[in-house]
Order: structure tokens, then C-alpha cells, then sequence
């Protein structure tokens, strides 16, 4: 949806004037996607509700709700809500005094349908969910054997008095907002003093981009659905119930758990046969081209221990490479800056525009900067997805060329 359907809700609000027939056509074919997605959420619900939760079940590992609870879990549960949980809570009401809060792209809330005790008037709460916390909180169980987690969204819910006390709650749900990575006020490539300015503020800008989906569980009240439909400035087909609780989008805390007999054995990729026979991974290829298929082949003694190595060596003048996604601790970029401290002449094309990692290569493309590589940021109207790295040696009176190509 961030991706695809707001791009295609961006273009038909484009061409709507000019094009309406094509308007109308792109407008159909988000239809159709929607549906086909609602098909297979749906779809995904059933296999977890029908198979995966009763085999976790069996395993000793029950998501259980408030109504499966003894009053010894309840209580170990309310020592847990009190300390852990309660500080970090802010319920946010919405009236004419309090505009409706910015809703963070896919962040988590609960809503509170409420009115204070005699009177009619309805207002809004909402409780944004704390990302800091698990989604699943283990219950205080006597029994060893058996693990018990309640998601957080419930747990909140069964102390909800604690928050909102002195008034009357008529719905709640839990619900969550998607926004679309088209924003439609920034600026145009041409109108940009460059790419990095650019996409800093393209991401600047992403966190008030069109709602292009509303999903929600629970009880979502007629009036609280008109009051979002409104304020967000969103339409009836936006909303999507979910048949689950939204907390099963990221089951979290029961993964952890170390039970070996539920995991799958840990793969480990194997290091490329010509890379293992030399220590020199230059000397490797300058006897043959070399093909290694990840994940299979190790990328850390292959492509990783190419550019490493190339780093260290004092016969290598120039590395140039291509970067589009680079982890949160990156051993490449490591190397590149390790040989531009070393003298090498290093050139890096580092793309901006990689979906969802625009703001972490920007981070890269300036700690890469401050190493002394010569950065290019990208081409404005194309996206480099090449994976590419030149390696120049001096060998004797000759200039010798090592080249990755992914």
C-alpha cells in the first residue's frame, strides 16, 4: 500500500483533469488490488487462527485473551501493567480545544469511543501504543511448563480505567494508519538544487503523506468512523477490518523464546571453493572469473573479504563501486572509508532513492563523505540497483582490473 497503491493514487490525482478515461481505468485496477489483498490477509488469518495457533498451543505456547485469565494472571498482570507499562501511556483527547494528533506512518493506537457520565456529547481518545514496549507480554504463570503471552493492545483494555477514568467508554478498537511514499508537494527532480536535498526532504515530508489505508480490530462505533473518515480526510473504502487483533502483525515475543525443538537449524553458507583453497582473494579471481550464489556461498569470504582485502593492500590505487543497501553495522562501508584513509582513490555511487533505506544511505553517503570518498548521488530520473565494484591494481608497470559484479 505505501508503496504501489499510493503511487498509483498519486498518478491518477495527476492525470485525473488531463486523462480521465486513464484516471479511470488506474482508479479500477486499485480496486481490483485491494480486493486481492483483502483476499489473501484474509486468507493469512485463517492459516494462523486454524493452523499455526493451535500447533503453538500444543507446544506449550498459548496467546491467550482477558476472558482466559484466572484471577492469580490478572493480578500478576496488573503488578506488570503498573510498572511497565502505565508510565508510558498519554491518552489524547480530540475536541474543539485539542485538534486530532499527527498519526505516525504504521504506528499502533487504541481508540476510545467516550462521553463524561450524564452527558451525550462523544469525544475521541487516542491512545498511541508505545513502541518501546513488546507487542506480546508474557502472563505471571505458576506453571512452568505452559507459556502464556497476552498481547499489549488487551492488556491495556483490561485497566483502561486507570486511563480514562470518570468517563463512560462506548467502543474501542485498535488501529493503524498507512501512508504512501508519494509525497505530493515535493518538489520536482529539475526544481532541486540536488539529490540529496531532495530525498532529505521527501523523507522530511513522508510522515503527513496521503492515508491511503486505515486498519482496524475491534469495535470500530459508526460515529467514531465517521469522525476518522473526516479528520483524516480519508474514504469508506480506506477502512479495513482485520479479523485478528493488529498486535498478530508482529508476534514478537514468543519468537524469542528458546525452544530448539521449534526452530529451524541455523543455515550457515559455505565458503566458495577458490576462495578457500588461496588466503588471497585477488589472487583467487586473477586465476578465472568465479561464481558464487548467495546465500548459499558466503557473502563475508567472498564479496566482503574481496573489498577488505583491497583496502589493505598497498598495490591497489582505486576501488569503485555501486552501493543501494548497506546494513545498520555495513563491513563494506567499513572498507571503503579503511582505504580512502589509506590513500586510495575511492569512488562510491550511493543511491538515495532505495525504498525505506533512503534515510539510512543518506547517514552512509555522509559518514562515507567524511572519510574522504567521493560520493555520487545517484541519477535523478533513474534508480541504480546494479551491484557493481572495480578494483584497479598496479602489478609491475601494468594497471590490473578486479571486478564484482551482483
Amino acid at each position: 500500500f505505501m508503496k504501489r497503491v499510493g503511487k498509483l493514487r498519486a498518478l491518477m490525482k495527476r492525470i485525473e483533469a488531463q486523462d480521465p478515461l486513464r484516471s479511470k481505468v488506474t482508479k479500477a485496477y486499485v480496486q481490483s488490488l485491494i480486493e486481492k489483498v483483502n483476499e489473501l490477509s484474509g486468507r493469512s488469518y485463517e492459516n494462523l487462527s486454524q493452523d499455526l495457533l493451535p500447533r503453538l498451543d500444543k507446544a506449550g505456547i498459548h496467546l491467550t485473551t482477558p476472558e482466559e485469565l484466572s484471577f492469580q494472571e490478572k493480578k500478576g498482570l496488573r503488578a506488570v501493567f503498573d510498572s511497565q507499562v502505565f508510565p508510558l501511556l498519554t491518552p489524547m483527547v480530540v475536541d474543539n480545544g485539542h485538534p486530532f494528533p499527527l498519526i505516525s506512518n504504521l504506528n499502533l493506537s487504541l481508540g476510545f469511543v467516550v462521553k463524561r457520565t450524564g452527558k451525550t456529547q462523544k469525544n475521541f481518545v487516542r491512545v498511541k501504543i508505545p513502541s518501546v514496549l513488546p507487542m506480546w507480554i508474557q502472563v505471571p504463570s505458576t506453571n512452568g511448563k505452559r507459556k502464556q503471552f497476552i498481547n499489549l493492545c488487551d492488556l491495556i483494555l483490561m485497566f483502561q480505567e486507570d486511563i480514562l477514568p470518570r468517563v463512560e467508554v462506548e467502543s474501542t478498537f485498535s488501529f493503524r494508519v498507512i501512508r504512501s511514499l508519494e509525497n505530493q508537494s515535493r518538489s520536482e527532480p529539475e526544481e532541486a538544487e540536488d539529490l540529496l536535498e531532495l530525498m532529505a526532504e521527501e523523507i522530511r515530508l513522508r510522515k503527513y503523506s496521503e492515508i491511503v489505508r486505515i486498519e482496524y480490530a475491534g469495535n470500530l462505533h459508526p460515529w467514531a468512523r465517521q469522525f476518522l473518515q473526516r479528520e483524516l480526510e480519508v474514504k469508506p473504502e480506506d477502512f479495513a477490518q482485520i479479523p485478528l487483533p493488529l498486535a498478530f502483525k508482529k508476534i514478537d515475543a514468543p519468537v524469542q523464546l528458546k525452544i530448539p525443538k521449534l526452530r529451524y537449524k541455523t543455515f550457515e553458507s559455505q565458503t566458495p571453493a577458490p576462495f578457500a583453497k588461496d588466503e588471497s582473494t585477488l589472487k583467487a579471481i586473477s586465476k578465472g572469473d568465479i561464481l558464487v550464489h548467495h546465500p548459499f556461498d558466503s557473502f563475508s569470504d567472498s564479496v566482503e573479504a574481496f573489498l577488505k582485502e583491497a583496502a589493505d593492500d598497498p598495490q591497489v590505487l582505486s576501488i569503485k563501486m555501486t552501493l543501494y543497501r548497506a546494513g545498520s553495522r555495513s563491513p563494506i562501508i567499513e572498507s571503503l572509508s579503511h582505504a580512502a584513509m589509506n590513500g586510495k582513490s575511492v569512488i562510491c555511487l550511493v543511491e538515495l532513492k532505495a525504498r525505506l533505506d533512503e534515510e539510512r544511505n543518506i547517514q552512509w553517503a555522509k559518514k562515507l563523505e567524511a572519510a574522504e570518498v567521493h560520493i555520487i548521488y545517484g541519477v535523478l530520473d533513474l534508480k541504480t540497483h546494479a551491484k557493481i565494484c572495480v578494483v584497479v591494481r598496479k602489478e609491475g608497470d601494468k594497471l590490473k582490473t578486479y571486478a564484482h559484479v551482483g
